[in-house]
C-alpha cells in the first residue's frame, strides 16, 4: 500500500503541532485553559498514526498488505507512545494534579491520543482511496 501522498500533509500537521505546543509553553495556554492539552493530544495521535502507517508501509515486505493489517500497527504504536508520555510526565514530575483528577486526565489523555490516532487512520484510508 502506498502511502506517499499522506507525508506532506503528515508532516505540515507535525509542524503546526510543534508551533501550539511551542506557543502554548510560551503564553501558558496549558494552565489558562483546561483543554489545550486535549487538542495536543489529539493532533499528536493523528501524527503518529500517520507516520507510522507511513513509514511501516514503505518497509514492509508484503506490499499487499490490507490498510486493515497497516492500523492494527499503527493504533498500538499511538497506544504505546501515549501510555509513555504519561509516564513520563509523572516520572519528571510534569503533573500538576493528584489523586482522582490525576487518573481523569491521565485516561483522557490516553483515550484523547487514540482517537487522534484513529483520526489520522481515518484521513489516510481517505487519501489512499481517493488516489487509487
Amino acid at each position: 500500500m502506498n502511502f506517499r501522498n499522506t507525508l506532506l500533509p503528515t508532516c505540515i500537521l507535525a509542524l503546526f503541532v510543534y508551533y501550539l505546543h511551542i506557543t502554548a509553553l510560551r503564553e501558558h495556554l496549558y494552565f489558562h485553559h483546561w483543554w489545550f492539552h486535549m487538542i495536543i493530544h489529539v493532533l499528536t495521535g493523528a501524527v503518529l498514526a500517520l507516520a507510522t502507517l507511513y513509514i511501516y508501509a514503505g518497509i514492509s515486505s508484503r506490499k499487499g498488505e490490507s490498510f486493515t493489517k497497516l492500523a492494527a500497527v499503527a493504533l498500538p504504536f499511538v497506544l504505546l507512545c501515549a501510555v509513555g508520555w504519561e509516564i513520563f510526565e509523572l516520572m519528571t514530575g510534569l503533573i500538576y494534579i493528584t489523586g482522582t483528577d490525576y487518573t481523569i486526565d491521565t485516561t483522557k489523555g490516553i483515550f484523547t491520543g487514540l482517537a487522534g490516532g484513529l483520526f489520522g487512520i481515518s484521513y489516510a484510508h481517505f487519501i489512499h482511496k481517493r488516489t487509487s
